[in-house]
C-alpha cells in the first residue's frame, strides 16, 4: 500500500510535534494509522526526505506497497499546523491557504456548476489547466485560420422551420453503421484525455455509455485498451494511425479485434508533423522535455499536477505513479511511429480487418469515388479541428459535395466547431449521419471527469432536441435540406 504523510518542514520530528498538540488527521485515502516501515519519497528516496510540497507549505512523503493489479492505493495522514506555532507573514500566509483550500474543495463538490454551454465548460477549464496542456487542446495550425473558419461557417447556415408541425412524440436516436445510439452525436478520438484528467479514456468511455452513443478510442490513449473496453457499455470505435512497421500492424488488428471495437477508424490526415505556434511559445514539444516555464505552470495548478503525477487523491482510488507522464510518451511514440496514408494501405486494411471501416480526414468530394470502391463503410468530413494544415476549409463547407459524391453508398459523418444542437442540426439537414465533438468533452472532463463529459452530453442532447422540436421535426428522419438556407457568401470548394 502507498501511504502519504506530512513531513516537518522545519525539521522538527514528528513526534516531538504531536506530543505538543493532538493530530487532526485529513483522509485522503484510507487514514494512516502510523508511520510505515517501507517509506519512499516521490523523488525515490527513502525516509524524511525532500518528497513534493503541498499546498500548506509541508511536504508529503509516499510509501510504496503495489498491489496485485500493479496499482497502488493512497493513504493519507496528514495534521494541519496551528496558527499559535506561526507568527508575521507566515500566519497571513497559513490564513489564505486555508481560504484557498475551502475554495478549492467548493470547486471539487460542484465543478459543473453553473455551466450552461460549451463556452462556459471551455472558461472554466482554462483556468483548471495550465496553460501550456489549455493551448494544445484550444489551439490550431499556424494563423488558426481553419480553426476559426469552423466555428464561422455554421453561422452562415439559417434555420427555417415548420412550426405546425405535430411535435408531440419526439426521438432524437438514429443508427450509426447498423448501431442505435441515442442522439446523432458521437465522441471523437483525442489523445490528451488522461492529461486532462486521471480518468482519461476510461471515464469518457463510461460518460459515453451513459448517454448512450459511440466513442472513438485514440490509438495514443492514456489507458491500456481492456481497461477502457471494460469501463464501456456502448460501442468502440479505434482510431488508427497508420504505423511505418507494417509487420506490426496486423497483430494490432487482431488484438483490436479481440478486445471488440466494432469499427476501425483511419486518421489520412497526419503525413508529417504539423506547426502549433502556441505550443512553440508555450515550449511544449513531443517528445516532452520539461522546461521551467512549464514546470511552474503546472505548479499554478497543484490539482491537476497531482492528478497527472499521481491519479488524483480521492478516497480509494487506485493509481498507477507517472500515468500522466506515460500518456504523453504515448502521444509521442505514436507520432514518431506514423507513416502517410494511401490508396493501397486502405485496401490492405479492407482486406485484414473485418469489422466496419471509417476514414477520418476526407476534405474532397473527387476522391470519393475510389475511397468506397475499397470497401470502406463510413468517411468522417474533417479537418483535424484545425490543428493540422491551415488554410482549408470548413468542414460544414465541404458536407454537401461529399454527401453528393457518395450517393448513399457509405454513411458520412462530420466533426469540426461543433458547439451547438443547433450545429447538429444544421448538419444532419446537409446530409450527415452524425456528428462527432472532440473539444468539447475534453473540456468537460478536465472540469469535472466523468461528470463533466456527461455534462457536455446533457447540455448538447437537451438542445438537439430543443432546436429538433422548435424546426418542426419529430424524428431525425425528418431533418431534410429544406430546413437549412444557406447565405449566399459562402462558396463551395472545388469538387
Amino acid at each position: 500500500m502507498t501511504s502519504i504523510s506530512r513531513a516537518s518542514s522545519s525539521g522538527e520530528p514528528d513526534a516531538t510535534r504531536d506530543a505538543a498538540r493532538p493530530r487532526r488527521p485529513v483522509e485522503v485515502g484510507r487514514q494512516s494509522t502510523g508511520a510505515p516501515a517501507n517509506s519512499r519519497d516521490l523523488d525515490g528516496g527513502t525516509g524524511a526526505g525532500p518528497g513534493v510540497r503541498a499546498p500548506g507549505g509541508d511536504l508529503l512523503r509516499l510509501t510504496n506497497q503495489p498491489s496485485a493489479g500493479g496499482s497502488v492505493e493512497i493513504e493519507a495522514a496528514v495534521h494541519t499546523p496551528s496558527p499559535s506555532d506561526m507568527t508575521g507573514s507566515r500566519r497571513i500566509a497559513w490564513h489564505l491557504l486555508r481560504r484557498f483550500n475551502r475554495r478549492d474543495t467548493l470547486v471539487r463538490q460542484r465543478p459543473m456548476e453553473g455551466i450552461v454551454n460549451m463556452a462556459d465548460v471551455r472558461e472554466r477549464a482554462r483556468r483548471v489547466l495550465p496553460r501550456a496542456v489549455f493551448d494544445a487542446i484550444d489551439g490550431g495550425a499556424t494563423d488558426e485560420v481553419t480553426l476559426r473558419e469552423n466555428r464561422a461557417a455554421f453561422h452562415r447556415i439559417w434555420l427555417r422551420p415548420r412550426p405546425l408541425a405535430d411535435i408531440g412524440h419526439r426521438d432524437i436516436s438514429t443508427t450509426v453503421l447498423g448501431q442505435r445510439i441515442s442522439m446523432p452525436l458521437m465522441l471523437d478520438p483525442c489523445a490528451l484525455a488522461r492529461v486532462c484528467h486521471p480518468g482519461g479514456e476510461v471515464a469518457v468511455a463510461r460518460a459515453a455509455g451513459d448517454a448512450g452513443t459511440i466513442y472513438a478510442v485514440a490509438s495514443s490513449s492514456g489507458h491500456p485498451l481492456d481497461q477502457i473496453v471494460e469501463a464501456a457499455t456502448q460501442p468502440l470505435w479505434y482510431q488508427l494511425y497508420m504505423p511505418s512497421d507494417r509487420e506490426a500492424l496486423e497483430p494490432l488488428l487482431d488484438r483490436i479485434e479481440c478486445a471488440g471495437f466494432y469499427a476501425l477508424c483511419v486518421t489520412i490526415d497526419s503525413a508529417v508533423l504539423h506547426k502549433r505556434e502556441r505550443d512553440l511559445h508555450n515550449h511544449l514539444t513531443l517528445p516532452l522535455r520539461l522546461s521551467g516555464r512549464t514546470m511552474l505552470a503546472a505548479a499554478s495548478r497543484p490539482r491537476w499536477s497531482f492528478g497527472y503525477l499521481l491519479g488524483g487523491l480521492s478516497r480509494g482510488q487506485r493509481i498507477e505513479i507517472g500515468g500522466g507522464f506515460r500518456a504523453v510518451e504515448a502521444i509521442s511514440r505514436t507520432v514518431k511511429e506514423q507513416a502517410p496514408v494511401t490508396f493501397a494501405d486502405v485496401q490492405w486494411l479492407r482486406k485484414h480487418w473485418k469489422g466496419k471501416l471509417v476514414l477520418k480526414g476526407v476534405m474532397r468530394a473527387d476522391e470519393c469515388r475510389q475511397i468506397l470502391d475499397l470497401g470502406v463503410d463510413g468517411i468522417v468530413i474533417s479537418n483535424h479541428g484545425g490543428r493540422v494544415l491551415d488554410g482549408v476549409h470548413a468542414t460544414i463547407d465541404v458536407l454537401p459535395e461529399v454527401v453528393e459524391a457518395v450517393e448513399g453508398r457509405a454513411e458520412v459523418f462530420i466533426d469540426g466547431g461543433i458547439r451547438r444542437g443547433t450545429d447538429v442540426v444544421k448538419a444532419l439537414a446537409l446530409g450527415a449521419r452524425a456528428c462527432l465533438i472532440g473539444r468539447p468533452y475534453l473540456f468537460g472532463l478536465a472540469v469535472g471527469g466523468q461528470a463533466g463529459v456527461s455534462r457536455v452530453l446533457e447540455i448538447l442532447r437537451a438542445e438537439i432536441e430543443q432546436t429538433m422540436a422548435l424546426a418542426g421535426c419529430v424524428t431525425v428522419a425528418d431533418i431534410d435540406s429544406s430546413l437549412v438556407h444557406v447565405s449566399g457568401d459562402r462558396q463551395r470548394s472545388p469538387g
